[in-house]
């Protein structure tokens, strides 16, 4: 797992243990005969029989699955912080109004963005739906 600082900074222990806690499951989902143990923050011993080399690798590239996936939900954390720190979030709001001619109440939908996910999603997520 990388560095969970920047989870931690975000959101505290919790947010920390949280991903920590997720991880272990997902190991113990995909070994469910294995001793797993957490050594520290981020950092997980799996220990499993394995029937051959073959079996190891497998097993290996299956772990490798999960903790890339983890790996990746906290590098969204900190592109978070660092748009934080720089200041690099846009704020919207939007008025709602029913279309109920006896509803007169007003209210905001709001919303954060980073310009810098706008661009990326132009770039590449929107070209790819296109060849859908």
């Amino acid at each position: 797992m990388p560095d969970l600082g920047v989870v931690n900074e975000l959101f505290g222990l919790a947010g920390t243990t949280g991903i920590g806690t997720a991880l272990a499951k997902h190991l113990q989902a995909l070994c469910p005969n294995a001793t797993i143990a957490r050594m520290n923050q981020g950092k997980f011993a799996v220990l499993q029989r394995a029937g051959s080399i073959a079996d190891v690798n497998e097993l290996a590239h299956e772990l490798y699955k999960v903790v890339a996936s983890h790996y990746k939900l906290a590098a969204r954390f900190e592109s978070l912080k660092q748009a934080i720190e720089n200041d690099a979030l846009v704020l919207y709001a939007q008025e709602i109004r029913s279309l109920q001619p006896k509803d007169n109440r007003i209210s905001f939908e709001v919303l954060v963005r980073m310009p810098a996910l706008d661009r990326w999603v132009i770039k590449y997520a929107v070209p790819a739906a296109c060849i859908l």
